[in-house]
């Protein structure tokens, strides 16, 4: 009775994040998923692990920067035939939009290592999957290992994100006809509220 009184609380606050939080603690582990969790933790402990990640997230990201510039040539010259346009040089306000959305997904990043699902889960209804040992060594232990993965690549999404749709504001003012402080203007607005 008490959890139910729980979740229509929270339903009449609209707490979703609390809610789905909750919804997520209710479900119990098997011994066969805790026993995986930690040897999966296990293999995902080392720091060479998170390392590599960052180090594969840094040059995921520089590489899809760089290859900006030759495609966007090769765009400009298959768009003299078909008339269409799909793809901007990298621009200053494109790497302004990576630095902004690095910064959104840091602060992201320190609500996935507390646990707390964000608006894009939320909206798929992706409620966290957690393994909970009901021991509290092991379930800091494990989801510790588990949520800073997840942290760091929200980091390089946050860039990814925002440089994505800075270029393709940019692609779509243009095609409008816009130039100067016309298009500065528009893609700004497009890139604020796509």
């Amino acid at each position: 009775e008490g959890v139910r009184t729980e979740f229509l609380s929270l339903l009449k606050k609209g707490d979703r994040t609390s809610l789905v939080q909750n919804l997520a603690g209710l479900r119990r582990s098997s011994a066969g998923e805790k026993a995986l969790t930690l040897w999966k933790a296990g293999l995902l402990t080392s720091p060479k692990t998170h390392a590599v990640n960052l180090l594969g997230n840094t040059s995921m990201g520089a590489m899809e920067t760089l290859k900006d510039n030759p495609a966007a040539v090769v765009d400009w010259m298959l768009g003299r035939l078909t008339g269409l346009r799909t793809k901007a040089p990298t621009s200053v306000a494109a790497l302004k939009a990576s630095a902004e959305g690095a910064r959104k997904g840091l602060s992201e990043a320190r609500l996935v290592m507390r646990g707390v699902p964000l608006d894009d889960a939320l909206r798929r209804f992706d409620i966290p999957k957690e393994t909970n040992f009901n021991n509290a060594f092991l379930d800091t232990y494990t989801k510790t290992v588990f949520r800073a993965l997840g942290a760091a690549d929200r980091i390089f999404k946050g860039a990814a994100l925002r440089r994505s749709l800075v270029e393709q504001a940019t692609v779509l003012a243009k095609a409008e006809g816009l130039r100067g402080d016309a298009l500065t203007t528009r893609v700004s607005a497009l890139a604020t509220a796509p």
